[in-house]
């Protein structure tokens, strides 16, 4: 676990080989491989921007095994409030959003790629609050941190991505006492 300054959060958190290759591997073989995609999810409810979504919040892989691991990450004081998966092909844009706009709660973006090239686009584009910009590619079995207040947006893949969907996996986690 790293040492997290919640009291002085201004920017992001980066973890790698956030789960073992074998959850790794069941992520996409047991669940995001089987079909459980629906079309239609948006940033947010006025947006006209639609993509993939598979929810998981009723998946007790996620749930439970694999948010474990994370609490390893990022220590123990936290609740899943949501879990589901965004998959985006080409010109399945975002929009910029938050996830909630209370103090105590936070986003866990998780990336199950495999391998990322960087011409395939595809970033996570997030406000910081010194206003910079900051771009984060999809890095495998990787995840960044951050409080859900931060406005943000998942850039679509590039027209050369040969595999489908850039997926991201979402936890939203509320602090707890």
């Amino acid at each position: 676990m790293i040492n997290i300054d919640f009291n002085n959060f201004n920017h992001l958190q980066y973890f790698d080989n956030v789960f073992t290759p074998k959850q790794n591997n069941r992520i996409w073989d047991d669940f995001l491989n089987k079909g459980m995609w629906e079309y239609g999810h948006s940033s947010n409810q006025k947006s006209k921007m639609k993509f993939w979504y598979a929810e998981l919040i009723d998946k007790d892989f996620f749930t439970n095994e694999l948010f474990l691991s994370i609490k390893k990450l990022i220590g123990n004081n936290f609740e899943i409030i949501r879990c589901y998966a965004n998959g985006q092909t080409a010109f399945q844009e975002a929009e910029m959003h938050i996830d909630s706009s209370e103090d105590d709660e936070y986003t866990l973006l998780y990336y199950p790629m495999n391998n990322w090239d960087i011409q395939w686009k595809g970033e996570t584009v997030f406000l910081l609050p010194s206003g910079q910009l900051e771009y984060v590619l999809p890095f495998s079995n990787g995840a960044v941190f951050f409080p859900a207040k931060w406005s943000h947006y998942g850039r679509c893949p590039s027209t050369s991505f040969p595999f489908g969907l850039r997926v991201t996996i979402a936890y939203k986690l509320k602090m707890i006492n």
